[in-house]
Parts: structure tokens; sequence; C-alpha cells
């Protein structure tokens, strides 16, 4: 075919595929709009689906959080209707959005129900007692949906079990079902939330999207929700309008124009150049090279472009091939008179096409005898059952070079290592023409380099261990640390040293290891007896005190007891060398090599040299055990102080800070590096006076041992119990150097021993409100009947109404002692607290303002609704605002802050009062604890029980002549509730 004849051939093909390019643009395009118009619907019904589960969370958190609870459970078995109407009313709708509950016994009969649908059907289930048997048969929670009179209601249901059962591994103590209606406000609610339309329709009829909603951008797809036995029962049929594909739709049309206008107009000015261009120059080119007669393009000599190149290339290319013949000939020479290389050259089948002769030197054959023969006849059995001469001609093939290091096979049958690199040779068109084998005896080089190797990692071995011996100061370490010199300086296998027990049983029992053992030392047992175990190289080492060197595992008889495990760890050879002190074996070092007779003269040599300087490098360490031992029980007691639970401080004579364990640093939060130089009075609290501390220092300067127990603060300003021992430590001379101080935290401790007693107030106080309340009753109504009396006089009158007040102040207390002892939970709802202190500072302003005490607030705002028992948390607050009245005789201001802290609210009451000193604060929660002249001392008390019934905080800050402030924390989340 001629050129100009291709040339059109190819303008032809690149207009065909400047079509194609068109098409595949917009089929691309147009799978791209495909592929945005899914991406969206999936992502529209990812959208939709997350917002059913979330308008379903109300719903499921009310099944799942009631149905475990205690309080259900005794509701269920005590039937006590009063308790459901109280906690599960229409407040409970209300705030879940439900429209009904259902409570029923284990007999699948209806215990209680309730629901705002106006619509007696819903008394029960809409189920029968069967059906919902079916439905918890193998099940605990359900969720299904059904048709009502009212419409569509999802419906949600639980086995009820206690709270401790979270696994509901229990029997059920009841059933809850939840429903919540979907009428057409909820179904516009979806709707809108999703920005599109729902339909609900039969689920027989499904969703069909058209050509026609993919141009208009229309996006459809359902949902299938099912009734209690999982069978469909209606389709939810959701339709969405994307703009933004809308208007990628139309973009992509004018853009697809444009583009095929643009690039037609292009394509016509590129084939009228091309054709111009290429068309006349080739013609020439051609001639020219069919007559070899370069003056047919004379004239492109003009051209300084590539047509012009082309001319001299033909005129250098006349040239060039009367010198390639010759150099071609003297480069056959010069491989066919080298001796030192094999060089020949194969076809592409790897059959054998010439020989020069080194190849006839190094490989044995004449060319008469392997031409037209495969090269695998130099190839080892072995390599040639691997398929290795394959392999090579096929990377050669590949890569273009391969290169291999192995054993070939000469004519005789002897084998020699060589260096062969085979080259693919390809013609210009870049066919596969043949290769070229260039192959050198390398068996002398080799075995040189190996005894160098050899010789050069043992003396580096030999160095390394010498440098352990003189760094040495633990028989153990050193051992190991010599073995694993032979493993990863040596190269050698596996490396271990056994000691020789002097008993019956003559064990050789291992004491240190390195390298690939997996085992081996474990499963086999090593004797130095004169018996058959004892025969083999470790064991006659010891018993002759000499070396013993195996060549071969595979067959020295020897090793035939530990042949097996040691072919399946790679062992090859090995060479056991004896260990000899003072004229006695006590062990040998034994070594494994990977090759066969890796052990030569002089590495032997070198290797019982080092034997002997370990031997002696043991018996060294072994003088100085005592010495180790010693220092041993320091290393344990230090290492018991830091790892002790208890707090330990040595200081000096003055008290200053030497040392602290980890403990101090834990329990105190002061670092190790802070401490030292510091003294003890960086913990110091407060709590004791003076005095205290001058008879701790009298008791440990007179050299006795002091003992109490201290309240000490951490650096966070918490307080906490530590029983402290403090003992002097005396020199030789009998004079104090330092003083160690030990604390254990017993602030654990405390707190429960609190919670004990308030818990025995508590059994006390109810005993008493008993044993109390009714003589007080009586003498109280006693006294009011004998007030009614009109024939006493004012004496006796004044002393029963004394009687009077007395009773009712006495059950004041008792009733303060029992909700000081016994907080009651009250009802708990969500409340907002500024509307809570507002109430309660609008029933006192007036009687404060009496007193010249104002109250200023500070209140934040849009603080979130707490669940609290507002009448226990305003009693609370009117106790706080009283004491703060109290503490400011002459009149003064009262501030009332809110504010978020975290997760908690946190409120704030300060007074500009009296204040408190360090010893009143600490004790302002113990009960019957008071400074007023009138007052029980259970007010802060029950304060601080609200508080903590709530899971808050309450603490105070003051200081005498600066006022007092309260500060209290309460959760926004509630917990059980």
């Amino acid at each position: 075919m001629k050129i100009r004849t291709k040339l059109y051939l190819s303008l032809s093909l690149t207009i065909i595929l400047f079509g194609i390019i068109f098409v595949v643009y917009g089929f691309i395009q147009r799978e791209s709009f495909v592929g945005l118009f899914i991406n969206e619907a999936h992502e529209k019904e990812v959208i939709f689906d997350k917002i059913l589960i979330l308008k379903g969370a109300p719903l499921e958190t009310f099944t799942f959080d009631y149905s475990y609870w205690d309080e259900m459970v005794n509701f269920i078995a005590n039937e006590n209707e009063s308790w459901a109407k109280e906690m599960i009313n229409t407040s409970v709708l209300t705030n879940y959005g439900i429209n009904a509950i259902w409570l029923y016994k284990t007999d699948y009969s209806l215990l209680y129900s309730i629901d705002n649908l106006k619509d007696n059907g819903f008394k029960e289930v809409p189920l029968n007692k069967e059906i919902i048997n079916s439905v918890f048969l193998h099940k605990q929670l359900c969720h299904f949906f059904l048709n009502t009179s009212k419409g569509l209601m999802e419906i949600r249901g639980a086995t009820i079990h206690p709270t401790l059962d979270v696994e509901r591994k229990t029997p059920s103590r009841g059933y809850i079902f939840a429903a919540k209606l979907w009428g057409k406000e909820y179904i516009d609610e979806l709707s809108r939330l999703i920005g599109g339309t729902i339909q609900i329709t039969n689920p027989e009829e499904k969703t069909v999207v058209s050509n026609q909603s993919l141009e208009k951008a229309i996006i459809t797809f359902s949902r299938i929700l099912t009734d209690w036995n999982e069978t469909p029962l209606i389709r939810l049929n959701i339709r969405f309008e994307s703009y933004g594909l809308k208007e990628f739709n139309h973009i992509f049309k004018q853009r697809f124009i444009i583009f095929i206008l643009f690039a037609g107009s292009i394509l016509v000015i590129i084939l009228f150049i091309f054709t111009r261009w290429i068309s006349m120059p080739l013609r020439k080119i051609s001639f020219a090279l069919n007559s070899k007669d370069p003056s047919y393009i004379a004239s492109l000599k003009r051209h300084n472009d590539e047509f012009g190149d082309i001319l001299l290339m033909i005129e250098n290319f006349l040239k060039q091939e009367e010198i390639l013949r010759k150099s071609e000939e003297q480069f056959r020479l010069v491989v066919e008179e080298t001796v030192d290389y094999a060089i020949f050259m194969l076809d592409s089948d790897g059959r054998i096409v010439s020989w020069n002769k080194g190849a006839e030197r190094i490989k044995g054959y004449r060319a008469g005898e392997i031409i037209g023969k495969h090269f695998s006849a130099f190839y080892t059995s072995e390599d040639i059952q691997r398929g290795k001469p394959e392999e090579e001609l096929k990377k050669a093939r590949v890569e273009g070079r391969c290169e291999d290091e192995g054993w070939r096979v000469r004519k005789d049958g002897s084998q020699f290592l060589a260096n062969a690199i085979i080259t693919a040779l390809y013609d210009q068109a870049g066919n596969l023409r043949g290769f070229s084998k260039v192959t050198r005896d390398i068996t002398k080089r080799k075995k040189s380099e190996d005894e160098l190797y050899r010789l050069n990692r043992a003396l580096k071995t030999i160095s390394e261990c010498n440098q352990t011996l003189v760094r040495a100061t633990n028989e153990s370490n050193l051992l190991h640390e010599i073995c694993r010199n032979l493993v990863g300086v040596g190269g050698y296998r596996l490396a271990w040293v056994g000691f020789a027990e002097q008993n019956e049983k003559k064990i050789v029992r291992p004491v240190a290891q390195a390298g690939y053992e997996e085992g081996y030392l474990e499963n086999l047992n090593f004797t130095w007896s004169d018996a058959e175990l004892g025969h083999g190289p470790t064991g006659t080492s010891i018993r002759m005190g000499k070396i013993c060197i195996c060549k071969n595992v595979l067959t020295d008889p020897r090793f035939a007891p530990w042949r097996d495990e040691a072919i399946k760890r790679g062992y090859a050879s090995s060479i056991a060398l004896p260990m000899t002190a003072e004229g006695r074996t006590f062990g040998a070092l034994n070594i494994y090599a990977d090759e066969l007779d890796a052990f030569d003269e002089q590495e032997v040599s070198m290797l019982e040299e080092l034997t002997n300087d370990l031997a002696y490098g043991i018996f060294a360490l072994r003088t100085h055990s005592e010495r180790e031992q010693a220092q041993e029980s320091l290393k344990k007691l230090h290492s018991a102080i830091e790892q002790t639970a208890d707090i330990v401080v040595i200081t000096n004579k003055e008290g200053v800070i030497e040392y602290v364990n980890p403990a101090f640093e834990k329990t105190t939060g002061y670092a190790k590096e802070i401490a030292i130089g510091q003294t003890p009075r960086i913990i110091k609290s407060g709590k004791h006076d003076q005095r205290f501390y001058e008879m701790l220092w009298k008791t440990i300067l007179s050299g006795n041992v002091f003992r109490d127990t201290l309240i000490n603060r951490r650096k966070n300003g918490e307080f906490y119990y530590a029983e402290k021992a403090i003992t002097p430590i005396i020199d030789k001379e009998g004079n104090i150097t330092h003083f160690v101080s030990t604390d254990k935290d017993i602030t654990e401790r405390k707190e429960i021993e609190k919670t004990q007693r308030l818990a025995q107030l508590g059994e006390l106080v109810a005993d008493m409100a008993h044993e109390v309340n009714n003589p007080l009753m009586i003498i109280s109504g006693n006294a009011q009947l004998s007030l009614l009396d009109g024939t006493l006089n004012e004496e006796i009158k004044s002393n029963l109404k004394i009687i009077h007040e007395e009773c009712n102040r006495a059950k004041d207390i008792i009733q303060r002692l029992l909700k000081f002892s016994r907080p009651s939970k009250g009802e708990r709802k969500g409340t907002d607290i500024n509307q809570s202190i507002e109430s309660v500072t609008k029933l006192i302003e007036h009687q404060f303002s009496l007193s010249n005490v104002k109250i200023k607030k500070d209140l934040k705002y849009d603080l979130p609704a707490i669940v609290i028992d507002e009448k226990q948390m305003q009693e609370v607050f009117m106790n706080l605002l009283n004491n703060a009245r109290d503490a400011m005789p002459e009149g003064g201001e009262i501030i009332i802050n809110t504010s978020l802290d975290g997760e908690y609210c946190k409120i704030e009451m300060k007074d500009s009062g009296v204040g408190m000193d360090d010893k009143t604060l600490a004790r302002v929660f113990e009960p019957f604890f008071t400074t007023k002249e009138k007052g029980t001392g259970l007010g802060l008390s029950v304060c601080f029980g609200i508080i903590k019934a709530h899971n808050g905080k309450i603490e105070f800050k003051s200081q005498l002549q600066k006022g007092t402030t309260a500060h209290i924390w309460l959760p926004i989340k509630a917990e059980g509730v």
C-alpha cells in the first residue's frame, strides 16, 4: 500500500476518531448526568431514612426506657393504678410525642392504657391476645405499623424487665406498647422536612422511574411499611424535583453543541494543512529511497524542518552502510576469539545458533556438538525441573535483560559457579530476533570471597564479644549478649550456652540462647553422661573437654537423636566448644549454621579463644555474686517504694523534700520536679492549728515516730485524709539526718464511714419519728384542748401555749432530720431554674428589705430546662438566702448569678456578710452544727442531701469579714429520669 493511500486512510481514521470522540463525549456526559442523578437519589433516600429514624426516636426511646424500670415491674405486680396515673399520664404522651400507651400483664390481659386519640376503640392495642403472644414469642422488642380507624399508626412494643436486667435474660414481667399516629399533619411535616412529596399507596403499586422523569430531574423512590408479622402493609412513594440536575442537563446540551462545532472546525483545518504539508515531501522521499538517489529530495535541503533532516539521514545512511559492514566483521572476530567468556547467540526459542572459543573452553562443547541444541543443557537437573531456563528467557523478553549467578554443568558432568547475562535482541520493528548470552566462570573468585567473608565475620564477632566481656557485669546478660552477637554479627542460625548439672542424670541445662530456636531447646533433652544422648556434640564436648564439630547434620550419626528437629529449623552444621575454668568443664558454647561444613580451621581457632575468654569472664563475675545480691536487694527496696500505693516522702533534718515516690505525685497532683526542694507545707490544708505542728516536730526531733490522721490539700485544692507516720533516720553517731514520711490515703474509707453514719442516723431518725411523733401529737392535742377551757388562769394558758409551740418545734426538727437522712426523690420535671429563683426571691424580697438586705440578680436567660424537684430546690434556695441574711445583721447585699459550666448549670449566691473561718467552713454540712443561737443545725445538711440526690455538687467559699459565696452545680442531663 502506498504512503499516500496510507495517509488518506489515516486521515479517514482521524475523522472517524473525532466522530467517536463526539459520541463518547456525549455518552460520558450523559453517564455523568445519570451518575449525578443516581447519587442525588441515593442521598435523598439516606436523608429520608435518617429523618424517619429521628422522628421515630422518641417512640423508641420511651419504649426502651420504660421497659427497664423497677417501679414499672412493681406496678405490674401490685396493680397500683394511682402510680400509673401519676407516672404515665398525658404529660408523658406530650413529652415523647406519643398518642397511646398500653401496659399488659404476662397473661396478655390489659392492665393500664392511656391515649389522646379521643376514640374508645383504642382502649386496648388493636391486636388480639394471640397476635400479641405471637409477636413476643421469639423476640423481646417489636416495631410495626397498623391501619386503624384514625389512620396509619406506628407501634413499638417491648417486654418489661428490672432495671439491672439490661440483657433481658430474666422472664418478662409484662408488656408495654406505645403508638404514634401518622396523620395528615405528620405526613405533611415529613414532606416539608425532606423537601418533597409523600404519597401512601398499596404495597403492590411500585414506583416507576421513566426517561421523562430523568430528563425532568424528578427523583422517586419508595419505602415499604410492614405490619406485626412483617407482611407489607403500605408503600410510601416519595417524589423530589432536582433543580440542580435540570440546570446541569441544560448546560450540558449547550456545551455539547459548542464542542461539536469547535472540534469540527479544528478538524477541517488540520486535515487541510496535514494533507498539504505531508503528501508532497513524502512523494519525493519515496522516489529517493526506491532509487537510492538523494537528488530527488535535494530541494528539501532548503527546509529547516524534519524533511531536511531526512535528506541528511539518507545521505549519511549510504556512507555509514560501508562502515557498519566493516565494524560487524571486526566485532565477529573479537567475539569468536575471546576465551575468558562464553559468548553465544540463541534464537527466540532458546536454541544455540553461534559458539565462540571461550564457550568451548568453559563449557567443553565444540561448535558442531552444541549448535542447534537448547541452552538448558548447561543447567542442573534441579534447575530444569523448576523451569529456570524458561523463566530467564521470559524475564529477558519482558525486561530486556536477565542476570543470574548459579551452578552450571559442563559436557563432562562437572559443575562450576557461573555468572550469566541473557540479553534480548530486537530489530528496528520491535520484533524479537533472539538472545545473546555471556557466561563467566566465577568458581575460584566466589570461593575466595566466601573464605574472606567467613574470616571477616569471625573477626568481627570476636571483636563484639570481647567488648561485651569487658562491659559485662551480670552473668546471665553476658551469656545472652554473647549469643546475640554470634547470631546478629556472626550470622549463625542459633547460638546457645548449656551448663552441666552435677547430678545423677548429668543434664545439660540451657541458660542462654539467641537465633531461630522455636522450642528446639525445650523439646529435646541434652546430657553429658556416657549414654546415647550424651554422645552428641554438646555432651561429648563437656564430657571430654574438647571441641566437637558436626559438618553435616544430615549424615553425622552423633546427631541422630536431634536430626529431625534440627532439619525443621534449618540447621546444617554445628560446633560445641567446652567452657573450662580451674581445670573443670562446667558447660559448652553451641553454635549452629545453616550451611554445610561452616566452620574452617581459622574460624574454629578464633571461636575456641572466644569460649576460653567467656569461661574466664563467667568465673570472674561469680566472684562478685555477694556484692551483686546486695545491690539487687537495694533495687528491690527502691522498686517496692516506687510501686507502693502509699505516699513516701524523704526530707532532710530541716524538712526540705529530697525524694517523693510516684504515689505522692498521683495523690497530691504535684510532680516530683516541683516537690523536691519544697517542704511538706505545699500540701498543708489549714485544717490543723499551729499547736498540732509543734507537737509533730517535738515528737520526731526527740527520735520518736509520729502517727496521726491528717487532712491535706491536693494541688487542685481538694482535701484528702491521710494516715501519716513520720520516722526519723538516725546515723551511727545517733544524730538525726533525715525523716521518712509514709501516708496512706483513707479518703474513700472516710466517705464510706460518713455514708454509714448517715445510714445509721436515718434508721435512728425513722425510729425516733415513730416513737416520738405519737406522744408529741398526744401532748400537743391535749394542750390545744386544754386551751379551750375558759376556767384556766393566764399563767396556765401561757404554759400550755409554750408546750404546744415546743411540740411543733420538735416535730419540725424530726421532719428536717428525715429529709436530711432520707431525701425524697420527689416529682422531677424539666424546670426553668431562673424562674424558680425568681419565685423564691419574690416571696422574701419585701421581708429582706425590712432587714436592709438587697437582692441583685444576674441570670443567664438562655439556659436549658433542668430536670429537678422544684419544691426541694426552692427549699435549698430559701435556706441559703436566709443564712445569707442572718450573716448580715447590719444589712448588706446578696448577688445571685446563673451560668453554664460545661455539662452543668451553675448557681452562685454571694453575700457581703461576716464570713466564716476555715474550721467553721469545714463543718457547715455536719448535722446539728450551727453558729446561730436559735437553730437546729440541719438546714445546710438538708440542702447537701437534696443537691446530692440530684447528682449535683454544692460548696462554700468564705473569709472572715469578706462574705460567703455558695456554689451549686446541677447536671443539665439528669440521670435515671
